[in-house]
């Protein structure tokens, strides 16, 4: 169907001196049902049968808005009795173009940082500019629930649009592409944080005393849905054969405040597609190596050198993207390129 921005005509026929009781009349063909007319004036209107005596002094206001169909014309007539002579307009609906409107979306501070919202809550984001009528995807139905809300002005605000995120499931980031009307898309990021003072659940994992991770069961596993965000107190990956070694029903690792990783800890997890490298400041021998399902190896450390990507501590698919803040992309590449010349090409900004 094709659709027509709202564009109005409005004529002008005076009806003063006539005699009410003469019920001027007036006719209205639109050729294709592709208009709304309506009929009004700064004074209540006759109308046939209900005139009251007297003249008819008022100027009748006829408005034709094109909403939808072809640009077939509308006929009005108008006939004035006193001296029987009639009228005529014929309108013809315009298209009126709308340039559209880039979609944009509230930037967190920094924007580089995903947005965070706590389990079971939500958050708003604005929508600065779109053309309406917006979808969401690029996320799971138990990661996040996304709407849309309008809200009308009012004395205290301004007409405003909004992204409504809750989050379901401690992870992330998360990413949600938005889409308008028009096919305008933008994206964010949003990471969902465990309720305050409850830290992210161990069930299912054994961390020791001193921090160190050393095991994790298949269930929670599968509860988890292969997505695994390591618990708080987390603070070293162990290469225990009940961890992360050889485990292919995990697809994204979330290292959350791991420090280090030990040697041969994350090795051989076949479908492992993402990894989020957060607090790290040590690896070992092939401490995350052979995973040849590896897409995203995102990572936030700012203090970052060679010596912490030593030689045979990484083996790491060619396809893989290396995702970091973008003001620290240069800083990667130094780091990366005197052992992995290789990977200096494959760090980009999140």
């Amino acid at each position: 169907m094709l659709h027509y921005s709202l564009h109005k005509y409005i004529f002008l026929y005076n009806f003063a001196g006539v005699d009410r009781n003469s019920e001027p009349s007036l006719t209205v063909t639109p050729n294709n049902g592709s208009v709304k007319v309506s009929i009004g004036s700064s004074q209540p209107m006759t109308v046939p049968g209900a005139a009251p005596e007297g003249e008819l002094n008022t100027t009748m206001t006829i408005q034709v808005e094109a909403i939808t169909g072809t640009n077939a014309p509308v006929t009005i007539s108008a006939t004035d009795p006193a001296d029987d002579q009639t009228r005529t307009w014929q309108v013809i609906p315009v298209n009126n173009v709308v340039a559209d409107k880039e979609l944009e979306l509230q930037q967190n501070i920094p924007a580089t940082d995903p947005w965070s919202v706590e389990e079971s809550k939500t958050i708003d984001v604005k929508i600065i500019s779109g053309n309406g009528g917006y979808t969401f995807s690029g996320f799971q139905a138990d990661e996040l629930k996304v709407t849309h809300r309008h809200d009308n002005a009012t004395h205290l605000s301004s007409e405003a649009d909004y992204v409504v995120i809750e989050g379901l499931k401690v992870g992330g980031p998360y990413t949600i592409t938005v889409e308008d009307s028009k096919g305008k898309t933008a994206t964010l990021q949003v990471t969902v944080t465990a309720p305050a003072g409850s830290g992210i659940s161990e069930e299912g994992w054994t961390i020791a005393t001193n921090g160190d991770v050393t095991a994790i069961t298949d269930e929670a596993i599968t509860k988890l849905g292969g997505k695994l965000v390591v618990p708080d107190r987390g603070l070293v990956l162990t290469n225990s054969s009940t961890l992360l070694n050889g485990r292919d029903g995990i697809t994204a690792l979330d290292l959350n405040n791991v420090t280090e990783i030990s040697a041969m800890a994350i090795l051989n997890a076949h479908n492992l597609e993402k990894v989020i490298m957060r607090k790290v400041n040590k690896l070992s021998m092939y401490s995350l190596a052979n995973v040849a399902a590896l897409k995203v190896l995102e990572m936030h450390m700012e203090d970052v050198s060679a010596a912490l990507f030593a030689k045979n501590t990484l083996k790491l698919p060619a396809t893989v993207e290396i995702k970091v803040p973008s003001a620290l992309v240069q800083k990667y590449k130094e780091a990366l390129k005197v052992n992995y010349p290789d990977l200096e090409s494959k760090v980009t900004a999140l």
